[in-house]
């Protein structure tokens, strides 16, 4: 009996030793697991920061990229745009000069203050410092003719005719309308119709329309112009590409008008709105519509000029015929305008090569009658026009001119979101004008009910915590039987461990609840805030999309003869 107590002695040492190693390697075990858990906590961390440095160092990159090139373009420009300005004086500068002459010898020819003397000797040297302008023999055909040289005149009139046909019929036919010559303004203004191709028409041509439907000219000025400019229209219309084009030209110019401004009024659609950039530009679009509204409207107040005042423009003309840069400056000037705009807009190229393409049709050395009205329309100052011209120009468009504002009406409107896409916190969802606060809401409790749940769910019992002080209290229990006092002190041990383990659980669980909570409750105050300023956007849209009401109408009334500044019947007569 003894050998067997001493048997049973020894095993219960051996099973209590095991048993100790297995508590000790267990504690190591989940002593490991938990510094690989905060390691790993600890990397996810250093990765989130990481990701945020990285992409705040993306977007300064970016930035410094921008404004870099932003300096370079500005500085570039400032040092292109002297070096143009000078190739233009060392390549057209006398050109300069011989204008300069020519308004003084219109000056001249109205005072009757210059000897024949000078007009001769001064045209002649023009003749051989500007062989083949054609402003050099125009010159000198005027001093001969003033002096009542008609030989020479002729000659010079044939020579100028030669050098540019088109210019020196322009030139003659208003300086004859000036000096009152009627009946040879009849023979230039027939012979300047005669030359001018509704698909090929000089820069000039819409500032003659405009002069001879104001009554300035002889009435059969006007039935020449009618009868040709009513043969143009019929001709251009008769195929789509050239009415499509000027509708697409329209539609580009609306476009173009929108509002650049960021739309910071809506901080938290900005923020949480999925398909903001596109209700950023549909609002933008739509307020596009005052301008527009207040680019007609100031053809209406700058188009309606009395007869005095046109009289006046008309005698502008051929002072602006004789001082306006040749077309084969065109290419220098082009090349100045882009700098211009480049310093304009502080060195974004972007931007600046964007109004240069909206304005490059006005730079186009021969456009077709369409595109000339089109082009007087949009910018009159660019195209050479008067503001008059640009109410004769806009009153012919009108047709097309409706068709694309509606056009581009109805394309914001459809690309327009019909619902404000969001996403807070993971709840996705959509609101139409906001209306459905309650109904989101509920559903937003749902979703954070799903939330709570599945994190609870996903919060599993650490049953490896619990190994090693289940094994201390089972090794108590059998302890009992030796040493009642160790073997009770091991089993409460072991089970405090446990109910230790289970609180921490316990609170973890009720923790989860907590922060859903408190997730759920910054969520339904952003919820709150998107309704708010949807409500917001879609009263803004409507109030700015309804303004191309006002913009229809307008357009719809502008065939009027006090909107074209036209005399009564003429407006009617081109366009029907």
């Amino acid at each position: 009996m003894a050998d067997e107590r001493i048997i049973q002695r020894a095993d219960l040492k051996f099973i209590e030793g095991s048993l100790g190693v297995i508590s000790s390697n267990l504690a190591k075990v989940n002593d490991h697991v938990l510094e690989v858990d905060n390691r790993v906590e600890d990397l996810n961390q250093k990765h989130d920061i990481m990701k945020y440095e990285l992409d705040k160092l993306i977007k300064s990159f970016n930035e410094y990229v921008g404004e870099y090139r932003r300096k370079t373009e500005l500085q570039l420009a400032n040092t292109q745009i002297i070096e143009v300005r000078q190739e233009l004086e060392t390549k057209y500068g006398y050109y300069g000069e011989v204008r300069r002459m020519a308004t003084g010898i219109l000056q001249g020819v109205d005072s009757r203050l210059i000897t024949n003397e000078t007009l001769q000797y001064t045209t002649e040297e023009v003749m051989i410092k500007a062989p083949g302008y054609w402003l050099a023999p125009t010159l000198l055909g005027v001093a001969c003719w003033l002096r009542n040289d008609k030989e020479t005149s002729e000659r010079a009139v044939k020579e100028s005719i030669r050098r540019d046909d088109y210019k020196t019929t322009l030139f003659f036919m208003l300086l004859c309308r000036r000096i009152n010559r009627l009946e040879a303004v009849i023979k230039w203004v027939d012979r300047y119709f005669l030359h001018q191709n509704p698909r090929d028409l000089d820069r000039e041509f819409v500032i003659i329309l405009e002069s001879i439907s104001t009554g300035v000219f002889p009435p059969t000025a006007k039935e020449i112009m009618i009868r040709n400019v009513k043969e143009w229209v019929i001709e251009l219309t008769q195929t789509d590409d050239f009415i499509d084009q000027q509708k697409d030209n329209w539609i580009n110019f609306f476009a173009a008008l929108k509002d650049t401004e960021t739309q910071s009024q809506y901080p938290v659609l900005q923020e949480f709105a999925i398909n903001w950039a596109n209700l950023e530009v549909a609002i933008q679009l739509a307020k596009s519509n005052k301008k527009i509204f207040a680019h007609f409207g100031n053809i209406l107040t700058s188009g309606s000029q009395n007869k005095s005042f046109l009289i006046k423009q008309l005698d502008e003309l051929l002072n602006f015929l004789v001082t306006n840069f040749d077309d084969e400056e065109l290419p220098l000037r082009k090349r100045e305008r882009l700098c211009e705009l480049i310093i304009e807009k502080k060195g974004d190229l972007d931007a600046a090569q964007a109004l240069m393409d909206t304005e490059q049709k006005i730079f186009d050395e021969k456009v077709d009658f369409l595109q000339m009205l089109t082009n007087a329309a949009f910018n009159p100052e660019k195209s050479g026009a008067s503001s008059a011209t640009q109410a004769l120009a806009v009153s012919i468009s009108q047709p097309w001119i409706i068709e694309a504002f509606n056009s581009f009406v109805g394309t914001y409107r459809l690309k327009t979101p019909s619902r404000v896409e969001f996403d807070i916190d993971g709840f996705i969802e959509s609101t139409a004008d906001g209306s459905e606060e309650e109904s989101l809401l509920y559903k937003q409790d749902i979703f954070y009910e799903e939330m709570k749940d599945k994190l609870i769910a996903e919060a599993k019992f650490p049953w490896n915590n619990v190994v090693v002080p289940a094994l201390i209290s089972i090794f108590g229990i059998f302890q009992i039987f030796n040493n009642i006092i160790l073997g009770i002190l091991l089993f409460l041990i072991g089970g405090f461990w446990i109910f230790r383990v289970y609180a921490q659980f316990k609170n973890y669980r009720n923790s989860i609840e907590q922060q859903v909570e408190e997730r759920k409750q910054k969520a339904a105050a952003v919820l709150r805030s998107i309704m708010a300023e949807t409500v917001e956007y879609r009263s803004e849209y409507k109030k700015e999309d309804q303004e191309s009401d006002k913009v229809l109408n307008f357009l719809d009334e502008i065939n009027s003869d006090q909107f074209m500044s036209l005399s009564s019947g003429v407006a009617r007569s081109i366009i029907n």
